[in-house]
Order: C-alpha cells, then structure tokens, then sequence
C-alpha cells in the first residue's frame, strides 16, 4: 500500500470524523438528533467519505490498522449510496456515537505509524 495515498485517506477519514464531531456538539440523544435534518445530511455525507476512503485504502489497510471492521465499513458506505432509504437516523447515530470515535482513534494511530 503506497503510505503516501494511505496516509491520505486515513486523514480524510479523521478529517471526516472531525467534521461530524463539530456537527453533532450540542446535540445529546438521538431524538435531538432527529430532529435536526441538515445536520443529519451532513453527517450522512461525511459518513460517506469516511466510507469511501476506507474503499480506497483496499484491504492492504488492515497491516496498519487491523482493528477495525473494514469490510463493513465499506459495506455502509455501499448502503448509503444505494439504499439510503433503508438507513435510518438510528443507524446513522449509533455509528456517530458508537463507532466512530474507535475508528477516529485507530486511524491517528495508523497515521502514525505511517509517519504522518
């Protein structure tokens, strides 16, 4: 894997994360959440970066940050393209809540290692 690209999208994916992080401050349980549709859009979009970059760094990312789920991450980002219907602001709020903040962590862990 070229850590040059790698470097990138994993830097996308803090980047992205980041962003969700600012949007979602202030916003304390799902029905707040809920209630707010262009914070939701935009956390939907920024999900789908993150989801995107995972695809870009191809299965070779698991030497560099092997714990995290990538294949469903990358599978996210294939539903919310294709079957955006289908995910609800539960869904979207349990990644922002639950998921995210472990991929954030491991991606700056693999930065590091990567130099970066």
């Amino acid at each position: 894997m070229p850590s040059d690209r790698a470097a990138q999208w994993l830097a996308d994916i803090v980047d992205a994360i980041d962003e969700i992080t600012g949007y979602v401050r202030g916003i304390s349980d799902l029905t707040a959440f809920e209630a707010d549709r262009r914070t939701c859009r935009a956390v939907e979009r920024c999900i789908e970066i993150v989801c995107e970059a995972a695809r870009r760094l191809g299965p070779e990312v698991e030497a560099v940050c092997p714990d995290q789920p990538w294949v469903q991450i990358r599978g996210m980002g294939n539903r919310l393209r294709h079957e955006y219907g289908d995910i609800g602001t539960v869904v979207r709020w349990g990644v922002v809540v639950n998921d995210l903040p472990n991929l954030r962590e491991a991606s700056v862990r693999a930065l590091e290692r990567l130099g970066r």
